[in-house]
């Protein structure tokens, strides 16, 4: 059945009138299949920091979950407040599965799901114990996930954000967009630097340039994807993809530019632990200064 839904929706995407790149833009950001960008483009999206834009993430999970949610909301109407939760919940769980469940997929429909629960038995709960949560039952599912490169990024990335909370106001802001792709990317820089070797200094950028449209792009495949009369949205769609790859293009200029290219580092398994717990401690750090502050206002 997964496979039925998943060549369904592919078949869709591609009777879709979208330029080549676009195409593969879309089969990523909705399936989570790398498959029809060119070695080209990894490359360049590689290069760039970005390569986690061309598939499925938690960010992609949230705008699906916020889609769905908005969808459903008839039920709410009718006072359905509780099956309207878990008619959300189930759709979204079977469109991971769809997509063949990537880490960072089940790890953002775990914790929507914990929040969810929380919510129906008004039991709330903070973002740190819920992503604490969604690794515990992962692992209890399978153990040798914690070796994964993948899942170590997913929850890196994910615990650095929450280590260092914004104000709502401020989250919508640029600074705020700064401080959220900052702090996922040191979060992720010990794993990445002993796994890769190398860290994208300029892979900030992204927060600033490409960050706020990737929702809005999301939103225009699906309502495309749904409603193919809708050949307007195509415009957008291509202006966002090409907007992306420049900014990669961009960004790859400027660290050759300025470093000579992307900073080479190769750290022991040790000196990984070691700036992994420095890091950490100053985004726990940061987060604590701003929890107090709130509280003079």
């Amino acid at each position: 059945m997964d496979n039925q839904s998943f060549n369904i929706v592919t078949s869709r995407i591609d009777s879709l009138d979208l330029t080549p790149r676009t195409n593969a833009m879309a089969h990523g950001l909705l399936l989570g299949d790398k498959q029809y960008f060119t070695y080209t483009e990894k490359q360049e999206m590689r290069n760039a920091g970005m390569s986690h834009i061309m598939a499925v993430s938690g960010l992609h999970i949230g705008i699906l979950f916020l889609v769905i949610y908005l969808a459903l909301c008839p039920l709410r109407w009718f006072g359905q407040l509780k099956l309207h939760r878990v008619a959300v919940t189930a759709i979204m769980w079977l469109y991971v599965l769809m997509i063949g469940s990537p880490v960072s997929a089940v790890r953002a429909a775990l914790m929507l799901s914990l929040a969810s629960v929380s919510w129906v038995f008004e039991r709330y709960t903070s973002g740190i114990r819920l992503l604490l949560s969604a690794a515990v039952i992962m692992l209890v599912y399978d153990y040798r996930q914690l070796m994964d490169v993948g899942f170590q990024l997913s929850f890196l990335a994910t615990l650095g954000i929450l280590l260092c909370p914004l104000d709502h106001q401020k989250s919508q802001s640029a600074m705020g967009l700064l401080q959220i792709t900052l702090s996922a990317q040191f979060a992720t820089m010990p794993v990445v630097a002993y796994f890769f070797h190398v860290v994208p200094l300029m892979g900030w950028i992204q927060g600033l340039l490409v960050i706020p449209l990737m929702s809005f792009l999301v939103y225009c495949l699906l309502l495309f994807l749904l409603f193919p009369m809708l050949d307007f949205l195509s415009y957008p769609i291509e202006w966002i993809t090409d907007w992306i790859f420049l900014v990669a293009d961009v960004t790859s200029c400027m660290e050759n530019w300025l470093l000579g290219g992307q900073l080479a580092l190769y750290p022991t398994w040790w000196e990984a632990m070691l700036l992994a717990i420095v890091i950490f401690t100053v985004l726990w750090t940061i987060g604590e200064r701003q929890r107090q502050a709130c509280r003079y206002y």
